[in-house]
């Protein structure tokens, strides 16, 4: 994982474009990831198709520990969906 901008030496097969809409946790602790996304791969510019996903994950309690669980939970499940569209 790289952040933008990067060093022009380096080659990446496939680019995500995210934008994070909602990152957040509610009273009860539990998690909310909402983000628009595009998965690019290098030979395919052209295919630029915009995506819409929800990730919600729920907090055993209202700890702070158990919140940022949650929302860990939420970025794994969007990893879990990039890596789909890759196979």
């Amino acid at each position: 994982i790289h952040s933008y901008p990067w060093s022009s030496t380096l080659e990446f097969t496939y680019r995500i474009n995210a934008k994070v809409i909602k990152f957040e946790n509610n009273a009860n602790g539990d998690a909310l990831l909402v983000v628009h996304w595009q998965l690019t791969h290098d030979k395919e510019i052209s295919n630029l198709k915009t995506m819409h996903s929800e990730f919600n994950a729920s907090a055993i309690n209202t700890s702070y520990s158990a919140r940022v669980a949650a929302l860990n939970d939420t970025l794994a499940q969007f990893a879990k969906v990039i890596v789909d569209h890759i196979d």
